[in-house]
């Protein structure tokens, strides 16, 4: 509220001339942006042809104030649109349908919690495939460092013997690499 006061305050003691509403609706964005508000499309378009409008006008018609033209209709439409004769006569209109919707609410929280118990079980069984997921990646890991401590140590023991034993312990350490290929 602090940031919208510091940034529109100003405003209301300068002339339309000495506005710049460009450099204030950013401002404006600034602080909403800063503030984590989101700002409806509509609005944002309707901002977009406001500072058009008022660029153009300037250039047309330097004298033209567009808060004072503009002041009537907002001025109307914000007594329409907060009229509590109306608020309460649109009301009037919408409770048959609103109450009538309410004997849709039992069957609703019934597909709901039905709904949240499927999910439930589902979870479970997807922690339960996780789980199992998790067991083989270990037993691959084992498996992996076993054929590696396999295959070190025949290479170890083939580059040591001398004579007819050092290819059958290539053969020994390739033949640790196939089996942990396959399985």
């Amino acid at each position: 509220m602090r940031d919208m006061k510091r940034t529109v305050g100003p405003m209301l003691q300068k002339s339309i001339d000495d506005i710049d509403f460009a450099g204030v609706l950013m401002q404006i964005l600034d602080i909403a942006r800063r503030h984590h508000m989101s700002i409806p499309p509509q609005l944002m378009l309707l901002l977009k042809t406001l500072v058009h409008v008022e660029g153009l006008g300037r250039d047309l018609y330097p004298d033209l104030d567009i808060w004072s033209l503009a002041k009537p209709i907002l001025s109307s439409w914000i007594k329409e649109q907060l009229d509590p004769m109306r608020n309460l006569q649109q009301l009037r209109q919408q409770l048959p349908e609103m109450l009538l919707s309410t004997t849709d609410i039992p069957k609703l929280l019934d597909q709901g919690l039905q709904s949240l118990a499927s999910q439930g079980s589902r979870q479970d069984s997807q922690l339960r495939e996780i789980q199992q997921i998790r067991a083989d990646m270990l037993n691959d890991r084992r498996r992996d460092w076993l054929a590696l401590a396999g295959f070190a140590i025949f290479i170890a023991i083939a580059t040591q013997v001398i004579g007819w034993l050092s290819p059958i312990f290539y053969i020994l350490a390739v033949l640790v690499v196939v089996w942990r290929t396959l399985t």
